[in-house]
């Protein structure tokens, strides 16, 4: 598992979380504060799902889907997960939206690779 976000106060509650849950920080667990290109750039292997929840007023999640393609970061039969506040309607190379849902004001898109 690899958790990442760039604000310490968030990374924090992750923290706690895990240590509630019994959920020791190791080889098989990590927690990174970096941007997210940069945490995206120090993965080396594929990832079966990747949950995006970037600041719903920029577009970090697209290059981020671009980037995961780029870099070969999902699984085979893997899955991505991306929240924002609006349907997503951009075409991604290498990914195909298979599901769209809304709860409440979040919009999740669900994709995979093509």
């Amino acid at each position: 598992m690899v958790f990442n976000d760039y604000s310490k106060d968030s990374l924090a509650v992750l923290k706690k979380n895990l240590q509630t849950l019994k959920i020791p920080l190791s080889d098989k667990v990590k927690v990174y504060n970096y941007d997210y290109i940069t945490c995206l750039e120090c993965q080396n292997k594929p990832f079966d799902i990747i949950f995006l929840d970037p600041p719903y007023q920029f577009d970090y999640g697209v290059v981020a889907l671009k980037k995961i393609v780029e870099r070969g970061l999902l699984a085979e039969n893997g899955i991505v997960v991306y929240e924002r506040d609006r349907a997503f309607e951009t075409e991604i190379a290498g990914l195909e939206k298979y599901d769209e849902r809304k709860y409440g004001k979040a919009w999740f898109a669900f994709f995979k690779r093509v």
